[in-house]
């Protein structure tokens, strides 16, 4: 009687446990859903701003990659520009000549006074 009487006990404690794990379970089950729905809403979202992002990047890039052609450009046009023969034409064009005739100031006095 003492054995069926521990065993009855046990049984009990045993069907209380099974039911307050099932229980558990379901609401570990259910806490595993909802937390891979949160995870997967976060995924998706991070996805999004994340390739939003890149496009803004890559459009970013694709005006430096410009800005710098650009800047090439204008480089080697002002090196065009600057050039002693260029001027030289300038010059001319605008009616200024070439002359041989040079003029050298030897007295170190200013050439303006203050008045």
């Amino acid at each position: 009687m003492v054995i069926n009487d521990y065993t009855q006990k046990t049984y009990k404690q045993t069907a209380k446990t099974k039911k307050r794990f099932a229980l558990n379970g379901k609401k570990l089950i259910a806490a595993l859903i909802l937390l891979l729905v949160v995870l997967a809403g976060s995924q998706l979202a991070l996805s999004n701003y994340l390739s939003t992002k890149g496009q803004r990047v890559w459009e970013i890039d694709q005006k430096a990659k410009s800005l710098e052609e650009e800047s090439s450009s204008l480089r080697m046009e002002i090196a065009q520009n600057s050039s002693l023969k260029s001027i030289a034409q300038k010059a001319l064009a605008v009616g200024l000549s070439r002359t041989n005739n040079f003029v050298y100031l030897k007295d170190r006095s200013p050439l303006a006074f203050r008045k």
